[in-house]
């Protein structure tokens, strides 16, 4: 998933009338009063939706920029702000119910946009730590190719080679290492926690095997350091393919979940909003 779509915010813009009892008029007058008191609570928010529509629309998981970044920070001023006056309202007792699912559909969409901050300020340290990896790929290849062939399988004919396979690999899982340390310090928001998991496994297995490549080749244990380096490179493989694909595909899943979430609760907001008019209006 590259980007997100926005949801509108409903408001219980709404005035109850016709006739009744006096118990009746007053229950009416009351949540009249409330709908009132809950649109201004509101009302900033209403003012800056097509913004904060437009931030969650154009929001990607692969760019940053600046000016999206600014969005979202305006859209969780505004969506804060609504909340905590929404919040602070004390709803009469027929409205209780639609004053617990506006609050707690604009709690959810602060929450999602909080989500998507964190998002765009965690992807340019993860960018950042994986930097060197290119690096030490590049160094691999180019040691490899020195010697014979990119993917390499040891004989014991190739005994002049096989001290120097051992240092190519041995090398290349010492420069994994301060990158997977770095990882291990990074905190990722929900929706690219499976990525940053996957990523902390590949290179701990990585360096692994390039240990046990470096020490089966001290040993001369050709066939085990031949079977090692087939993992190192289907951990490689596995990490850029289809495994990295369906975590991401879930990761998007759950996220755009919440999205339809504020979009239950958007209409179990209209639904109570018709049972009070049958009620009392």
């Amino acid at each position: 998933m590259t980007a997100v779509r926005g949801t509108a915010l409903v408001l219980a813009v709404l005035v109850l009338g016709g006739c009744g009892s006096s118990g009746t008029k007053t229950r009416r007058d009351a949540v009249n009063a409330y709908f009132a008191d809950v649109t201004n609570a509101q009302i900033d928010l209403v003012g800056q939706q097509a913004q904060i529509d437009s931030a969650l629309q154009s929001f990607s998981l692969t760019r940053v920029t600046p000016s999206e970044l600014a969005g979202l920070r305006r859209a969780r001023r505004d969506v804060d702000r609504a909340l905590r006056r929404v919040r602070a309202l004390q709803p009469p007792r027929d409205a209780r119910r639609l004053h617990d699912l506006i609050v707690q559909r604009i709690a959810l969409q602060r929450s999602v946009i909080d989500e998507l901050i964190a998002t765009e300020l965690y992807l340019p340290k993860f960018g950042a730590t994986l930097v060197p990896l290119h690096a030490a790929s590049v160094a691999l290849r180019r040691d490899l190719g020195a010697i014979a062939a990119p993917a390499p399988k040891l004989t014991v004919n190739k005994t002049s080679s096989l001290d120097r396979y051992g240092t190519a690999f041995g090398g290349y899982g010492d420069a994994l290492k301060p990158v997977s340390a770095q990882l291990d310090t990074l905190v990722a928001p929900p929706i690219l926690r499976p990525t940053l998991l996957a990523e902390r496994h590949a290179l701990k297995r990585s360096i692994a095997l390039c240990d046990e490549i470096r020490s089966a080749i001290r040993r001369r244990n050709i066939q085990a350091a031949n079977t090692a380096i087939h993992s190192l490179f289907s951990v490689s493989a596995a990490l850029n393919g289809v495994e990295t694909s369906k975590e991401q595909a879930a990761a998007a899943k759950a996220y755009n979940a919440r999205l339809h979430r504020i979009d239950v609760l958007a209409a179990k907001v209209n639904l109570e909003r018709e049972r009070l008019v049958k009620l009392i209006g």
